[in-house]
């Protein structure tokens, strides 16, 4: 029972003009009942005016909660009633005469809202949301980089079957029949494939394309690493630029957008095999028509400043040209029916075993572990969850939650894109070590080097080597400015210009780093720097050598420990400052030969270092270490 205590049920409580059929109502907070009949009637307000008093019938679920228990008056059985409860009107209303006079009894009909929230689920919803919204971009970034991974495996078994691949623009793609090996070219625009993953740095190779239908338009030739005009249009050529050379359907031969007849090549001889041979070493590339050999480039088909650290072979064509490529391992078992210019020359397909080494399962492991990738996203996160739901209903704080796992996501996947680039691209272990060691926070800028001279390609097949000076972005991430900076030292590399103004001389770097001094103390350098002391503190091991160069001899490092860091005058941010601490700790745990801190950073974290041989003199000027260090 319920008395209301004089109060007067509006007309609504009796129906409305759009719910005839309904009488009753909604309590919309807290509603006290009583099981005794005596206690209602004292609160039906009948000392004022007739009084009111609701007969409800509920079953188990919907009888509340006593609180006799802890109320000052226990005789009153008093039930509390969830906020949100639904009052319906069951029978017709009746009047009794009692002893505190006439009573208005309407009998109800109780529903309990059963999803009305409780207080600490109304607090803590945003956190609910929060956790649901988090766990659905953990979802979402993982089919992601399912999705990128898978479509990398597929390229993986094409190119170790030595498969040619689409380039450029993907809206005009080439059709390839794996089963046959052939490539059909049916769009009005050229349309662009070759075997980037193949590097011809040095050696002499073959391969032949035999034209099966069609009477389009054909070119066939190399391009170099730094082949990028088929980045950039839809219509280019191969032999538009300095990068690339290539022979059409009619006999003539393209290279830096010059062209020059030869007599006697026709292509269109349908079911007759052509050969093409580079020879890198002496820079001259022939073509085999009819069984003879014709010389098309007599000198510069090589790897070259202009054309990168290596060249691979290209094709491109248009008007229903259907060919069939065979490179010296065609998986039907069909050998090359060309014969070679001479016994030096062999199969293209000898040159991927150099591209093979790239691709070995447990480099590939560096850098695609999509648990670990996950870890990091589930770190943030769980930190975010172990605060307070005080700390989520504050919209400042909130904030930064939503800024901060949203960066991190946005992170991971973008370092993600770039471990599958430099894969594609060739890069070696000594590349993926530095990727490895880096973290999701390094891959905050998105990247793009189309204005710094040469490609991925040619830097990671040690193109740089026939440069005296580069360009160095400080714009793109940390890592990969890290493995910009492993290049161009272990190279002939002699400058790296950062801006028109800044020239940095790289016998100037070790075996002391002064930061004033090389100009790179604004906050815009920082990467910059970063990047340099993550190159020298990401290998696996002391022995750092430089690479081999592509002409084949190998130089070591002059010096690859700094005996003096001087970072007097920076002005970086904190973060920053932070990961550059990281990184200096890493180096004097590894650092043989003593080390020299100048000014400037923070270590919080405990350095020490397990080897006897460990001697670092640190000058506190500013620097403060912290833990347990050997140093003096």
């Amino acid at each position: 029972y319920r008395g209301l205590g004089g109060a007067t049920l509006p007309k609504q409580f009796w129906g409305n003009q759009s719910h005839r059929s309904f009488l009753g109502g909604v309590e919309l907070g807290l509603m006290s009942m009583t099981t005794e009949r005596s206690v209602a009637l004292e609160y039906s307000g009948s000392k004022v005016k007739r009084g009111i008093i609701f007969e409800i019938s509920v079953g188990t679920i919907d009888a509340g909660a006593s609180i006799s228990f802890l109320s000052q008056y226990p005789a009153e059985e008093e039930f509390l009633i969830t906020p949100l409860s639904c009052l319906e009107v069951e029978g017709r209303p009746r009047v009794e005469v009692t002893r505190v006079g006439e009573i208005v009894i309407v009998p109800l009909r109780l529903n309990v809202n059963l999803k009305a929230m409780t207080v600490d689920d109304l607090v803590g919803r945003r956190k609910t949301l929060h956790e649901s919204m988090v766990q659905n971009l953990r979802e979402t970034m993982l089919a992601e980089i399912t999705s990128n991974n898978e479509k990398y495996q597929a390229c993986l078994v094409r190119r170790k079957e030595m498969r040619a691949e689409s380039m450029g623009f993907p809206d005009t793609p080439a059709t390839f029949d794996d089963t046959q090996n052939t490539v059909s070219f049916d769009c009005t625009n050229l349309t662009m494939v070759g075997l980037p993953f193949i590097s011809i740095a040095n050696g002499r190779f073959y391969w032949e394309f035999e034209i099966l239908q069609g009477t389009g338009c054909i070119f066939l030739g190399v391009a170099g690493s730094n082949f990028r005009e088929f980045l950039h249009n839809p219509h280019c050529k191969i032999g538009t630029d300095g990068a690339s050379w290539a022979v059409d359907d009619e006999g003539f031969v393209f290279h830096s957008n010059k062209r020059r007849r030869i007599d006697g090549i026709n292509l269109h001889k349908h079911g007759v095999p052509f050969g093409i041979s580079v020879d890198a070493i002496a820079g001259k590339m022939q073509i085999s028509v009819n069984g003879i050999w014709r010389t098309v480039f007599r000198s510069g088909v090589a790897a070259c400043e202009s054309s990168g650290g290596s060249i691979f072979p290209v094709f491109s064509g248009r008007g229903n040209v259907k060919m069939f490529l065979n490179f010296g391992a065609d998986p039907n078992g069909r050998r090359l029916r060309v014969t070679p210019p001479t016994a030096y020359f062999l199969p293209l397909s000898c040159a991927k075993q150099q591209w093979d080494l790239c691709c070995r399962p447990d480099l590939t492991n560096l850098c695609l572990d999509s648990f670990e990738y996950l870890r990091t996203f589930d770190a943030i996160n769980n930190s975010h969850l172990g605060k307070s739901v005080e700390c989520f209903n504050d919209d400042n704080i909130y904030r930064d939650f939503l800024n901060e796992i949203l960066d991190i996501k946005a992170c991971i996947i973008r370092k993600y894109d770039t471990a599958i680039m430099l894969l594609n691209e060739g890069a070696q272990e000594k590349h993926l070590w530095i990727f490895k060691a880096s973290t999701a926070r390094d891959f905050k800028l998105q990247w793009d080097i189309s204005n710094v001279g040469y490609t991925w390609r040619t830097l990671l097949s040690g193109g740089l080597s026939y440069h005296r000076s580069i360009r160095l972005p400080w714009d793109i991430p940390s890592p990969l400015i890290a493995i910009m900076w492993v290049e161009a030292i272990g190279s002939r590399v002699q400058s790296a210009v950062v801006e028109p103004e800044t020239e940095i001389q790289i016998c100037s770097l070790l075996p002391c780093f002064r930061l004033k001094i090389l100009r790179l103390n604004e906050p815009k350098f920082e990467n910059i720097v970063i990047g340099f002391f993550m190159a020298l503190s990401s290998a696996p091991d002391d022995d750092l050598v430089r690479s081999p160069h592509p002409r084949g001899d190998s130089v070591p490092w002059t010096e690859t420990h700094l005996l003096e860091i001087d970072i007097r005058g920076h002005k970086f941010s904190i973060e920053a400052c932070d990961r550059l601490c990281q990184l200096i700790a890493v180096h004097i745990r590894r650092c043989p030969l003593g080390l020299r801190v100048l000014n400037g950073l923070e270590f919080d974290e405990s350095i020490s270092c397990s080897s006897s041989s460990f001697q670092a003199s640190v000058l506190l000027d500013g620097v403060k270490l912290e833990g347990s260090t050997p140093v003096s």
